[in-house]
C-alpha cells in the first residue's frame, strides 16, 4: 500500500499533541501568578504554556494538509463544492452546536458566575452572543469572540475558509501550487491590515490564516504529491533540519523581540508545521513518524476535535470544584490545574462517542458514498 492510501498515524499525533497544550495552556492561565512571588519552576510552567494561539496554527495548517489528501488520491474534488461543503457540514457543525449547548449548561448551573480566572472572559452570556455563535461569526466581533466557550473563535475562522476550497484546488489545479500559496499568504497578511482599520476583530478573525491554510495544501503536494514533480524538494531538502531551524529562529524571535507583529509570528509556526509535515511524510516509518504515531497520540488524535470543543469549560469546572475548595496558594493552585490537565483531556472522549463520533461519516448514496469514504480517513486522520 502506498503513502497515498495509508492512513497517516503521525497526524494524529500531530492533532493531538496541539490540542493538549490548548489544555495545558488553558489550565495555566487559570492562575495569574503576577505579584505573587512564586518560585522559578511555577514561573517556568506558565511561561512555557503561554502560546496556547500558536497551536491553533498547526491546527490550520493540518486543515489544508489533510483536505487535500482526497484530492491526491482522486485527481479531484468528487462531487465539487456542494458536496465538500455538505460533508464539512455534517462533520464540523453539529459537535460543534453540542458542544455550545453543553458549555451554556455548564454556565447557567455551575461556571456561570465569575471567579477571577480566564474563563471570567466568556462570561456574561448575551442573546447576541449565542446568536453570533450559531452563525459562526463570533470571531469577528470583540465583545463576542471569547463568550460562551473562549476556544470556539479559531471554528468560525476555519468554518469560512471552507468556502474558499473548492476554488483554490482548481487554482492549484491551473497554475500549480506556488503562485496560490503565495498569493493567499500575502493576500491573508492584507486582510490582516485592512481590518485591524475596521470596527471587526482582526486579532480572533485572523483573516492571514488563509495563508496558513493553503500552506498546508502545498505541504500536502511536497509530502504526499506527484513523485516526479516534487521528489527534488522532498527527497534533497533536509526536512529535518529545516524544521529544527524554523523553530529556533521562531523562538528567538517570540523571546527576544517581542514586537514581532503577531501574523508573522503565525507564518512562521505555519512555515515549521509544513517542514515537520513535510519530514514525517517523506518516511512515515522514520522516528519522527514513528513517535508522532505511537498508539497513544494517534489515540488522542481521534478525538482531538472533541478535547478543543469541550475542554474550556471542563477545565474551569475542575478549577471550580476540585482546586478552589483545597484553598491554595496561586503557585500550588497552578501546579493543581496542571496536574488536572490529563483529566479534562479523557474527560473528552465521552462527547467524542456521543456527539462527534456518529458525524464522522455523511450518511450517502451512490457518487456521495465513493466521495465520502475517500474523505473519511482524511477526516479521523488530521482535520478537525
Amino acid at each position: 500500500m502506498n503513502r497515498e492510501k495509508a492512513h497517516l498515524h503521525y497526524l494524529d499525533g500531530l492533532r493531538a499533541l496541539a490540542a493538549s497544550y490548548v489544555v495545558f495552556h488553558h489550565a495555566a492561565v487559570q492562575t495569574d501568578l503576577t505579584g505573587t512571588g512564586a518560585g522559578i519552576a511555577a514561573r517556568a510552567l506558565a511561561q512555557f504554556f503561554n502560546y496556547g494561539h500558536y497551536a491553533v496554527d498547526v491546527f490550520i495548517v493540518l486543515s489544508g494538509f489533510c483536505l487535500m489528501l482526497p484530492i491526491l488520491r482522486n485527481g479531484e474534488l468528487i462531487g465539487g463544492a456542494p458536496l465538500f461543503l455538505k460533508r464539512r457540514a455534517w462533520r464540523i457543525l453539529p459537535p460543534y452546536f453540542l458542544a455550545m449547548g453543553f458549555s451554556l449548561v455548564l454556565i447557567a448551573t455551575i461556571i456561570g458566575r465569575p471567579t477571577g480566572t480566564h474563563w471570567d472572559v466568556s462570561l456574561p452570556v448575551t442573546g447576541w452572543d449565542a446568536l453570533r455563535h450559531t452563525l459562526l461569526i463570533q470571531d469577528l466581533f470583540t465583545s463576542t469572540a471569547p463568550k460562551i466557550n473562549h476556544a470556539f473563535w479559531s471554528i468560525s475562522v476555519e468554518w469560512r475558509i471552507y468556502f474558499l476550497f473548492p476554488a483554490l484546488v482548481v487554482w492549484f489545479r491551473r497554475s500549480g501550487p506556488w503562485m496560490p500559496t503565495c498569493a493567499m499568504v500575502v493576500i491573508g497578511m492584507a486582510l490582516f491590515l485592512v481590518v485591524r482599520r475596521t470596527p471587526l476583530d482582526a486579532r480572533s478573525s485572523c483573516p492571514h490564516y488563509l495563508g496558513l491554510f493553503t500552506l498546508g495544501m502545498f505541504s500536502a503536494l511536497l509530502g504526499l504529491g506527484n513523485p516526479g514533480r516534487f521528489a527534488w524538494y522532498r527527497d534533497r531538502l533536509p526536512w529535518g533540519v529545516v524544521t529544527a531551524a524554523l523553530i529556533v529562529v521562531t523562538i528567538v524571535l517570540v523571546k527576544g523581540w517581542n514586537r514581532v507583529p503577531s501574523p508573522i509570528v503565525d507564518l512562521l509556526v505555519g512555515l515549521c508545521t509544513v517542514a515537520l509535515l513535510v519530514a514525517a511524510s517523506r518516511d512515515p516509518r522514520s522516528r519522527l513518524g514513528a513517535a508522532l504515531g505511537c498508539a497513544p497520540l494517534a489515540w488522542l488524535g481521534t478525538f482531538a476535535y472533541s478535547i478543543y470543543l469541550v475542554h474550556a469549560p471542563l477545565v474551569q469546572v475542575m478549577t471550580q470544584l476540585i482546586v478552589f475548595p483545597l484553598k491554595l496558594d496561586p503557585e500550588r493552585q497552578l501546579f493543581a490545574n496542571l496536574l488536572l490537565a490529563p483529566f479534562v483531556i479523557l474527560a473528552a472522549y465521552p462527547f467524542f462517542w456521543v456527539c462527534e463520533r456518529p458525524f464522522l461519516r455523511l450518511p450517502s448514496r451512490g457518487a456521495e458514498r465513493s466521495a465520502s469514504s475517500v474523505s473519511r480517513r482524511a477526516d479521523v486522520a488530521g482535520v478537525e
